[in-house]
C-alpha cells in the first residue's frame, strides 16, 4: 500500500518522504551542535568548520546542523534518540559521555584514530582519558579547561613577592597583599561550586590525583583525609584575610571583576580569560602572570596532574547513517587551521599538539604550554558527582568558609 500511494503521488511531481528518510541520506551529515547564540563566538567557530568540511568536500557531504543551548543539548539528544532519529555526530561533555556509553548509544573511535596516525596522535594523552570507556575512546575534544592561578605582575613586583608556584609562595603573599590593604585572592562563593573547586584542587594537591576516583559513585570516603587538611587550609586562608570581605555573597563575575580592574593579586579560576586580560581595557592588560595551582612541599599532587576537562567534545552515534561523513567532519574541526580559528573566538586553550604557538593570544600560548605537560587529569566535582552528594559538599565547604571546624563541616560526607 505505500508503494502504490508513492508512485501515484509521485506521478504528480509530488515526493512524499518517510521521518527517518532523510537522515538516511548518506551524503548528509545531520549534528547536534552547542550554541552560545547566532553570530557569538561558538556558534561563528563550529559555522566556520562547516564551511571548511563543505567546501573541501564539495558534492560528496553537506552538514545539516541542529543548534541547541549546552544546557538543552542532552535532553534534546534523548529525544532524538526516542524517535529514532540518532545524529550522525552530536556535541556532548565527559560526564554525560558516560551515560551514552553505558546506553550503547556512542561509538568507539578507536579504529578511526589508529586508521590515521597523523590525525589522531596529536592529542593529550590524559585529556582522551577522561573520554575513554572500558579503554575505548567514545569522543575527541575541541578545546580543554585546566584551573589557573591568575596573579597579577605588577603588584607582585611592587611587593617583592615571587611567582606562586608553591604553597608556601601564595601564602607569604596572602600575608604581605592583606597588610597593605590589597585584597590577595579574588574568590566568590555565592554558587557554592567555587568553594567546591578551591577545596577540590587543595585536596588534589595533598592527596595525589586518584584521591577523588570513587566521586562519579558518589564516594567521599576514601578523599576525606585530604579533605580535611584542605579544609584547615581553607579556614586558614579566610583568618588571614585572603579573600574579599563579602566573598560569601559575591558572583564568581564580580571576583574576577577584582582581577581585572587591579583590586586584587590573584585569582583562582578555570574560566576563559585569555582575551579579556590581554586584549580588553581593563587596568590588568599585559599584567597577568599564569602558573598551575601550586604545589604543596609534602603533598602528593605533582605539575603533571591537572583538574581539568575536554570542551565540545564530539561523539559519533552507533547508527549513523553517515560514519564516514560524520568522522571526516571530526577531523575537520580537529585540523590545525580550525583549531586556530577556536582558539582566536573562543578563547579556550586547543587540544592539537604542534600548532604554532606565536598564534595564540599570550596568555593562551602561556596556558597551552602548561598544560602540554600534563601527566593525568581530573573532571570538576561539581560536575562529576550525584547531585545530593554534591550539595552536601558544597554546604560543609560553606561552613568551613564560615568558620566551622573541618571536622564537623564534613561529617555529613561520610
Amino acid at each position: 500500500m505505500r508503494l502504490h500511494r508513492f508512485v501515484f503521488l509521485a506521478a504528480f511531481g509530488i515526493v512524499v518522504f518517510s521521518a527517518g528518510s532523510l537522515a538516511a541520506d548518506p551524503r548528509v551529515v545531520h549534528a547536534l551542535l552547542w550554541t552560545d547564540g547566532e553570530g557569538h563566538s561558538l556558534n561563528h567557530a563550529l559555522e566556520a568548520g562547516i564551511e571548511d568540511f563543505e567546501q573541501s568536500h564539495q558534492g560528496r557531504y553537506s552538514v545539516d546542523p541542529e543548534w541547541v543551548l549546552p544546557a538543552d543539548a542532552e535532553t534534546r539528544l534523548d529525544a532524538l534518540l526516542a524517535s529514532g532519529s540518532a545524529p550522525d555526530l552530536f556535541m556532548t561533555d565527559a560526564v554525560n559521555l558516560k551515560r551514552r556509553v553505558a546506553n550503547g548509544n556512542a561509538l568507539a573511535l578507536d579504529d578511526a584514530i589508529a586508521a590515521d596516525p597523523a590525525w589522531g596522535g596529536r592529542f593529550p594523552r590524559p585529556l582522551l582519558d577522561l573520554l575513554r570507556s572500558d579503554g575505548h575512546l567514545y569522543a575527541v575534544p575541541i578545546a580543554q579547561t585546566g584551573v589557573f592561578l591568575y596573579y597579577n605582575t605588577e603588584i607582585f613586583r611592587t611587593n617583592g613577592l615571587a611567582v606562586p608556584r608553591m604553597w608556601e609562595d601564595l601564602s607569604r603573599a596572602v600575608q604581605v597583599l592583606s597588610g597593605k590593604g590589597i585584597t590577595p585572592i579574588a574568590f566568590s562563593n555565592k554558587e557554592g561550586w567555587e568553594g567546591v573547586l578551591l577545596s577540590q584542587v587543595l585536596a588534589e594537591r595533598i592527596g595525589g590525583p586518584d584521591v577523588f576516583a570513587a566521586a562519579p559513585e558518589g564516594k567521599l570516603d576514601a578523599a576525606l583525609p585530604a579533605l580535611l587538611e584542605a579544609g584547615k587550609m581553607l579556614g586558614e586562608l579566610v583568618r588571614q584575610g585572603a579573600f574579599p570581605a563579602n566573598f560569601r555573597d559575591m558572583t564568581e563575575t564580580q571576583a574576577t571583576a577584582l582581577f581585572t580592574h587591579g583590586k586584587a593579586g590573584m585569582l583562582i579560576s578555570r574560566e576563559r580569560l585569555f582575551a579579556t586580560l590581554d586584549f580588553s581595557g581593563s587596568a590588568v592588560k599585559k599584567k597577568v602572570g599564569l602558573v598551575p595551582f601550586p604545589l604543596l612541599k609534602n603533598g602528593r599532587g605533582d605539575a603533571g596532574s591537572w583538574v581539568a576537562s575536554p570542551d565540545f567534545d564530539l561523539a559519533v552515534s552507533p547508527g549513523s547513517a553517515n560514519r564516514e561523513g560524520a568522522l571526516e567532519l571530526i577531523k575537520t574541526y580537529m585540523s590545525d587551521d580550525l583549531q586556530l580559528h577556536f582558539a582566536a573566538h573562543i578563547f579556550l586553550p586547543v587540544t592539537r599538539t604542534g600548532l604554532d604557538p606565536e598564534q595564540l593570544v599570550p596568555l593562551q600560548r602561556t596556558a597551552v604550554g602548561l598544560l602540554s605537560g600534563m601527566t593525568q587529569a581530573s573532571l570538576f566535582l561539581d560536575q562529576v558527582l550525584p547531585r545530593d552528594v554534591e550539595a552536601r559538599y558544597a554546604e560543609a565547604v560553606q561552613a568551613i568558609l564560615a568558620g566551622v571546624a573541618p571536622i564537623a563541616a564534613l561529617a555529613a560526607l561520610k
